[in-house]
């Protein structure tokens, strides 16, 4: 049998790297290696390529410089159709040949990486890749003009706006008269960025004011909604393309406080590396038949809506003092892959393995178009660069 060099690209320039190393080790842990062969790819935080055995153990992760040397820095061409990774030379001795990749499995989490720019370098490479494509990717990112969309479908969401740094500083009193028309007290969080990072609530203007210098830490956008502080968050996974999607058990995550934080999802059990697995939670969660339903048919209209593709995982706000649910954000590449979602009736390998045969088909379905129009404009044509001086 065959095996597919199946490359798993991680780490990146975001500061959600440390989690995108947990999620891809443990679903590297989870392929079927009689399948793929597996070339993990680690991308450090300055966006050097590194790639080796020594990326597959979980406490070489402590000392990044360590760990570098121990690996083998590699780079992608330019070219497309160039399936390579191509070791960086060290020397006239070195022995270090060309790693051809057949298929892609990003699992980046944040921004370069989850938010369509390295699947833009993998459509130019003309190599599959899992998961959502180039448009989806950055649509999910931009937690804002997704929800517009959303609205447009039908799908609850939020009231809330949009502020830029530039505007925020310049622009302060429009945004005010905004503010007041949503009313207090409201939810801050970067407009590109997850696991709840730079994410707090304010409840006046001067704790808006330090929510906003808070997430413009991280963001050149943020997104400030009504925070609908008596509610219940409820998350779902699904996996599938525009066709067929597969729907995941509802989980409710318990929170330590009235936000869900970083520290809540991730360093509760650091040493664990369990990521998002980790969070403590209810699966399934105690909801109604009727809400479940709901929540299930809202995640899957808001898949298809956004163009997503491989495993997402959707996120609702319950406001609990009339049962309103609303959806909160659409993950495309979820910490874990979220595979702590699904029963164990439904085998994650079996998952993966559809996620990357569902991958190669989305390739093939785009190889049919022409790309190719022949518009004769040099061949039929008197252009002179006469015509374009002064």
């Amino acid at each position: 049998m065959i095996k597919t060099k199946l490359g798993v690209f991680f780490g990146g320039k975001s500061v959600e790297h440390d989690i995108s190393i947990i999620s891809a080790l443990q679903i590297m842990n989870k392929l079927d290696e009689d399948k793929y062969d597996i070339v993990p790819v680690y991308v450090n935080k300055e966006g050097v390529f590194f790639t080796g055995e020594a990326l597959l153990d979980v406490t070489n992760y402590k000392v990044i410089s360590e760990l570098e040397k121990k690996a083998t820095e590699v780079f992608f061409t330019a070219t497309s159709n160039d399936p390579f990774l191509y070791p960086k030379k060290t020397g006239l001795l070195s022995k270090a040949k060309p790693i051809e990749i057949d298929l892609i499995f990003p699992i980046f989490h944040g921004t370069l990486g989850e938010d369509g720019c390295f699947q833009g370098l993998f459509e130019i490479k003309n190599l599959p890749y899992v998961g959502s494509d180039v448009f989806s990717s950055a649509l999910c990112m931009n937690k804002f003009e997704l929800k517009e969309i959303l609205k447009q479908a039908g799908i609850s969401v939020v009231e809330g706006i949009t502020i830029s740094k530039r505007s925020w500083f310049f622009d302060k009193a429009f945004i005010e008269t905004k503010i007041n028309e949503i009313g207090f007290p409201l939810i801050v969080k970067p407009n590109n960025l997850g696991s709840s990072v730079g994410v707090s609530a304010a409840h006046n203007m001067e704790e808006l004011e330090d929510a906003l210098n808070n997430a413009f830490q991280f963001a050149e956008k943020t997104i400030v909604e009504k925070f609908i502080k008596e509610n219940r968050e409820l998350n779902c996974a699904v996996y599938g393309n525009a066709a067929e999607q597969h729907l995941s058990l509802i989980e409710e995550p318990f929170k330590g406080d009235t936000l869900l934080s970083f520290d809540n999802k991730y360093k509760d059990d650091i040493n664990s590396f369990s990521g998002m697995s980790g969070l403590k939670r209810k699966v399934p969660a105690d909801i109604t038949k009727e809400m479940e339903v709901e929540v299930h048919e809202m995640a899957r209209k808001a898949y298809i809506t956004s163009g997503c593709g491989g495993m997402v995982r959707i996120d609702f706000i319950v406001d609990t003092s009339d049962n309103k649910v609303y959806l909160n954000e659409i993950n495309t590449i979820p910490g874990s892959l979220a595979y702590y979602l699904w029963p164990d009736t439904t085998p994650y390998r079996q998952i993966l393995d559809q996620m990357i045969v569902n991958a190669v088909k989305r390739k093939e379905e785009k190889e049919e178009y022409n790309y190719d129009f022949p518009s004769y404009i040099f061949e039929q044509s008197d252009i002179s660069l006469n015509k374009f001086q002064k």
